[in-house]
């Protein structure tokens, strides 16, 4: 890849999170997004818009600010809950609905559940590190290891697990309408039924030393299968349908990975990002041959139906075919921390501890 296609510009926030704008259609849209600011006394949910002159090459124009929401708190986790609604989590323990007016380009503050997470000894605010959205229901996870169930037309919490963990939840994802996920500092995976929240479903454990899962994704088309990012720089591939720890680990960065993310149309492709300050795009389509004929001779040997092609996938096969894998580094003069990126298509923009917003162009995903 050249570095022609990457733009760096220097917006004088660190960035704690960002993701492209949604488009009425349910579509991302290709040229506006929201970034979420950390580490200062006010933090500021912001709306940018991509000019066509920053698209273009030797061009030195600067994403345009549209709107900016004010507050107090690190922005730890967002989410779209339509074109014209995103939530947020804080690390004042609250969460929050903010609008976007496309009429009047104004940012604004339309629900907020304050003090979600407390620590229950002391009665202190504990960070809402997490959230995960399924239409108009929302579950938080925090430091204090709550999980609470939330509904944008209620003001309250409509259900609290109090102890769903007992160490900091650090992500949540819904797999399917009723069915979410998530991970902890001590290296566990767990699946939960949103209908029966007593208990995991399922709990899922690194295996060896307890080390912290700080991202995870699942493949959109196949749930089961789930991407963790990892605290010593690893990746690990699970099929949560199995009773066991994950079904391939992969040193991918030298030190904590932030995010991970299967591509949304792509899902052969995945990137990850980390506080190495590097970037990287996994070519998972390079695999395809070797494990479909792996996938063929193990059916072959254990005698069984060939399974439909919606329960296979390349990343399940990921340990045999390791030497067939492609990986880009996307920006590899990067030094500082890259906390968050978001995919769209073939650009990917990413926000970093330096203060800067970069998208990168013209990924060859396939």
């Amino acid at each position: 890849m050249s570095l022609e296609s990457v733009k760096v510009s220097f917006i004088g926030q660190k960035i704690s999170k960002l993701c492209w704008c949604l488009n009425r259609d349910g579509s991302l849209s290709t040229n506006e997004f929201i970034t979420g600011s950390w580490d200062d006394k006010i933090n500021c949910l912001s709306r940018w818009k991509i000019t066509d002159d920053l698209i273009e090459e030797g061009s030195n124009a600067e994403p345009f600010m549209m709107s900016q929401y004010s507050l107090v708190g690190s922005i730890t986790d967002m989410a779209f809950v339509d074109s014209e609604k995103i939530i947020y989590s804080a690390s004042n323990g609250s969460v929050g609905v903010i609008s976007i007016s496309d009429m009047f380009e104004e940012m604004n503050q339309i629900q907020c559940w304050e003090k979600l997470h407390l620590y229950e000894s002391t009665k202190e605010t504990a960070a809402c590190s997490s959230i995960a959205v399924n239409g108009l229901n929302v579950v938080t996870g925090g430091e204090d290891g709550r999980i609470n169930v939330l509904h944008l037309d209620y003001k309250k919490p409509i259900e609290i697990i109090g102890k769903a963990d007992n160490s900091i939840i650090t992500g949540l994802k819904f797999l399917g309408s009723k069915e979410f996920a998530s991970i902890n500092t001590t290296g566990q995976l767990k699946i939960w039924d949103s209908q029966n929240l007593k208990h995991p479903v399922k709990t899922l454990t690194l295996s060896g030393n307890a080390c912290p899962i700080l991202s995870l994704d699942s493949h959109p088309n196949q749930p089961h299968i789930v991407v963790t990012g990892h605290g010593d720089g690893v990746i690990g591939i699970w099929d949560i349908r199995m009773d066991k720890s994950p079904v391939t680990l992969i040193d991918a960065h030298e030190a904590e990975v932030w995010r991970v993310q299967f591509h949304p149309l792509y899902p052969d492709n995945l990137f990850t990002c980390s506080q190495d300050g590097s970037c990287w795009f996994w070519n998972g389509t390079s695999m395809i041959s070797g494990a479909s004929s792996i996938k063929s001779m193990n059916d072959n040997v254990n005698k069984v139906e060939a399974t439909d092609a919606s329960s296979s996938s390349i990343w399940l096969y990921v340990d045999a075919n390791k030497h067939k894998m492609e990986t880009f580094s996307l920006i590899p003069f990067n030094k500082s921390a890259i906390n968050t990126f978001d995919v769209n298509g073939s650009s990917l923009i990413c926000g970093t501890d330096g203060e800067a917003i970069i998208l990168v162009n013209d990924i060859p995903v396939r």
